[in-house]
């Protein structure tokens, strides 16, 4: 049997889709802490996934994409922003200047 794995990364935004506050440090903070504690997990078990990561966390935490790249992962756009960012809805159509960020980003982080 053949199980994939998949896993999104991107900044902790859970507080703002229902209407609290939290600072960008902090949702940063958390998605890194649950990000390294999976990473450690995979390894021990020696297995790999594939990880959906935004640009704006990719931006933020390149030292993450790289350990998820050095661990033999594959790395996959989960667009630039995640649902509510900065307490407003980003709609679900993306700008091409942002797609094209994202993949300049992924390119460039070894």
């Amino acid at each position: 049997m053949t199980v994939t794995l998949g896993f999104d990364v991107e900044e902790f935004d859970f507080p703002l889709e229902r209407g609290r506050g939290i600072d960008f440090g902090t949702q940063l903070a958390v998605s890194s802490e649950g990000l390294e504690f999976l990473l450690d997990l995979l390894a021990r078990l020696e297995l790999r996934a594939t990880f959906y990561t935004t640009a704006n966390f990719a931006l933020h935490r390149t030292d993450l994409v790289r350990r998820i790249v050095a661990g033999g992962h594959e790395v996959a756009s989960h667009d630039y922003y995640h649902g509510l960012t900065a307490g407003f809805y980003r709609t679900a159509v993306r700008t091409h200047r942002e797609n094209t960020a994202l993949l300049q980003c992924l390119r460039n982080i070894k």
